[in-house]
């Protein structure tokens, strides 16, 4: 359950995973802090795995509708027991001690269950020897965890996306004594800077399953990758949370592998032009209490941004793209306020000029998006007060086309997205309140700030954003691959084909 705060937007067209912040009213759920006790006279240990015997299809509750579903032959348990031995492997030794998966899946581990001794009771009729603790991994669900275990929560609308959650504990316990020595709650975190989250995402439409519903094949295939996916990064955070003192990727940390070529996204496209009409001026936003506001915009052309936006383009194209030029109307492409939906689709990009010339226009266009209370669009600062507050922002929205050459109408729309090495998905970043002009234009060392923050940040939401386009060639290992794009007479498909959950509080929007 990744929330967090920052700004909002989304995109549509084919795209990679992405992670999308949800503004949650009355406040974010906290993960559990985790209880971590002295494990430095540990030094061999045996791993205990139960959390891939079973899922769950739909919610535990009073008159909700649920299922469970035995998914044991994933083997996840297995994918768990690698995983900790790879992280493990410069910490402790490892004891292989046969245990039962499924009886100790089996032991309750809800929010109204208290069931240690069960546990305990469990570990102590094992044959340890030569094992100094034992690291456990089961289900469980407190705090504003809902289900133990795994667990798809479908949502009512059949085009919408369900809810994948993978609720367990690790425990470090002690062998002898069979006391808790660390206890910790599954979470994630996918960027740096970002939060601790509940562990759950929303996955693709396809699984999109009620509990009144047998999976296929095919789902039960997707399902297995969505959980192991989800496991995996979840094991990360998970373990860093008990502070054993191992090396651990970077939150957000991926392993990039070429798109399989049966499912590359515009395979027949070699030849394209690339077009950034998002340069040309500077959107100045103010807002104060008392409903002060002002807009206004500064030219910065000068600044040559976009012709740095589009070497950033050609650098991070796969490089099977040929890149030719061809004349275009900048200035008109900047005027547009082209939506990331089917009106967006459906909409000639005015300016671009039709021709044979190229297979496609990949274009960089402003895109206009709520900040605060007020819209703004393109690149800009935002300042806003309040009674004993300032602060101010420097933006980039704006969204990527792959627009026809024939018929000026994009293919594909996606909003501009940062990496994970920044704390949020939109590009923004906080500056020095003096870079405001309190009186435009702004002063050579405010534009000098601000340049350098534009330049910055689309040096790493360029690469991003192209990469969930499924134009660079590359994909993260485990992650759902880039969708086809959309033509523009069908409509766009709601993707990426997973995220950040917006559940399990309720009410969160």
């Amino acid at each position: 359950m990744a929330h967090g705060g920052g700004g909002g937007g989304g995109g549509h067209g084919g795209g990679h995973t992405t992670y999308t912040t949800v503004y949650i009213p009355g406040g974010v759920p906290e993960v559990p802090v985790a209880k971590t006790g002295d494990t430095s006279a540990i030094h061999s240990v045996a791993i205990v795995t139960a959390i891939g015997q079973n899922m769950m299809l739909g919610r535990p509750g009073w008159l909700a509708k649920h299922k469970t579903i035995d998914i044991s032959d994933w083997k996840l348990d297995d994918e768990v027991d690698a995983t900790l031995r790879r992280y493990l492997a410069g910490r402790f030794t490892f004891v292989n001690v046969p245990y039962d998966a499924a009886a100790l899946a089996a032991i309750p581990n809800g929010k109204n269950d208290t069931t240690v001794k069960n546990m305990q009771a469990y570990l102590g009729a094992l044959h340890a020897q030569g094992v100094d603790a034992f690291i456990v991994v089961r289900p469980d669900a407190e705090g504003d965890a809902f289900s133990p275990g795994l667990s798809l929560d479908n949502n009512d609308s059949a085009s919408a996306r369900p809810t994948v959650e993978a609720n367990y504990e690790i425990d470090v316990v002690d062998a002898k004594s069979l006391a808790i020595i660390s206890h910790t709650l599954s979470r994630v975190t996918l960027r740096q800077g970002d939060g601790e989250h509940f562990a759950a995402l929303l996955g693709s439409t396809d699984i999109n399953i009620s509990p009144d519903q047998t999976p296929s094949d095919a789902q039960r295939a997707e399902m297995k990758k969505a959980f192991s996916h989800l496991v995996s990064i979840s094991l990360v955070e998970t373990l860093r949370s008990l502070n054993l003192g191992i090396a651990l990727p970077q939150p957000g940390a991926r392993v990039m592998i070429p798109i399989p070529k049966d499912i590359e996204p515009f395979p027949k496209v070699t030849n394209v032009a690339v077009v950034s009409a998002v340069g040309d001026s500077l959107d100045l936003n103010h807002r104060a209490p008392f409903f002060v506001h002002s807009a206004t915009n500064a030219p910065i052309a000068d600044w040559n941004l976009d012709a740095a936006i589009e070497s950033d383009v050609r650098a991070a194209l796969d490089k099977r793209f040929v890149v030719k030029q061809v004349p275009v109307d900048r200035a008109k492409i900047a005027a547009l306020n082209i939506t990331i939906d089917q009106k967006g689709i459906a909409t000639a990009v005015d300016g671009l000029t039709a021709t044979g010339d190229v297979d496609a226009y990949i274009v960089v266009l402003k895109r206009t998006s709520p900040f605060g209370l007020d819209d703004v669009k393109g690149l800009g600062v935002a300042h806003q007060t309040s009674i004993g507050d300032e602060h101010t922002t420097v933006f980039a929205i704006y969204e990527i086309a792959v627009v026809d050459p024939h018929t000026l109408k994009p293919l594909m729309l996606l909003a501009g997205r940062t990496s994970p090495l920044q704390p949020i998905e939109v590009p923004v970043h906080v500056v020095a309140n003096t870079t405001w002009p309190q009186t435009p234009p702004l002063s050579p060392d405010q534009a000098k700030t601000v340049e350098q923050a534009l330049t910055d940040m689309m040096a790493d939401s360029i690469p991003e954003t192209l990469m969930r386009m499924g134009l660079t060639g590359m994909m993260p290992n485990g992650e759902a691959a880039p969708a086809p794009p959309q033509t523009a007479q069908k409509p766009v498909a709601q993707a990426p084909p997973s995220g950040i959950a917006s559940k399990p509080v309720a009410g969160a929007k």
